[in-house]
């Protein structure tokens, strides 16, 4: 089976997430897709910056799992939300590959974080045990990421995918700006539904 995991902070998730997250699940050809929220430093729950690792979960949940479909069965994992401590995609990597040990696992991970791999902690490890899917935000940084592609197919050995589809601009930094502002109409061109709602009720994010 394919294998894709999707991890961020996912404060809030947005309508970004959710597009990256589709065509990932289309053009990796995912049977399962595994979306994990990271672990958050205790200083910054219920800051403006973030909410807190049970709301960004239930989000999480709320926001991925419409995805879930016959072919591609979608689920929102708290493999690193529930420990004490801020876990590393290694570890991650480590543990999947235990239930796992079979399936081709797919790393879907951001073009700012792809353009800085060789500075994650056993990058080569994750190299060694992921296919590696990433996206271009646009046209203009496609050659870069092609050219930082190449280096890691023939520096490492990685087996990298880079997706045809440009990523749909949208920034949780966005959204949380227009949540502050409490202006709804950019909130609900950002937002699904149902995230928007369980904001709301909890009153995340809000200016006082």
């Amino acid at each position: 089976m394919n294998i894709g995991f999707m991890g961020g902070t996912f404060s809030p998730p947005h309508i970004g997430h959710l597009h990256s997250a589709r065509v990932f699940i289309e053009e990796a050809k995912l049977d399962r897709l595994i979306i994990i929220p990271a672990k958050v430093s205790p200083f910054k729950v219920n800051s403006a910056a973030t909410a807190s690792d049970h709301d960004r979960f239930e989000m999480s949940r709320l926001c991925f799992l419409s995805l879930n479909s016959e072919s591609c069965s979608v689920e929102v994992s708290d493999i690193e939300i529930s420990k004490d401590k801020t876990s590393y995609t290694v570890e991650t990597v480590t543990e999947l590959r235990i239930f796992y040990p079979d399936d081709t696992i797919y790393m879907f991970v951001g073009s700012d974080m792809f353009m800085s791999l060789e500075r994650w902690k056993s990058f080569e490890k994750i190299f060694s045990e992921c296919r590696i899917y990433t996206r271009c935000r646009d046209n203009g940084e496609r050659n870069a990421m092609l050219d930082t592609a190449q280096k890691y197919r023939l520096k490492y050995g990685a087996d990298v995918v880079l997706s045809e589809d440009n990523a749909l601009i949208a920034s949780s930094t966005e959204v949380r700006e227009a949540l502050g502002a409490k202006n709804m109409e950019s909130c609900r061109n950002l937002l699904t539904e149902d995230v928007l709602g369980y904001i709301i009720k909890g009153g995340l994010y809000f200016e006082e």
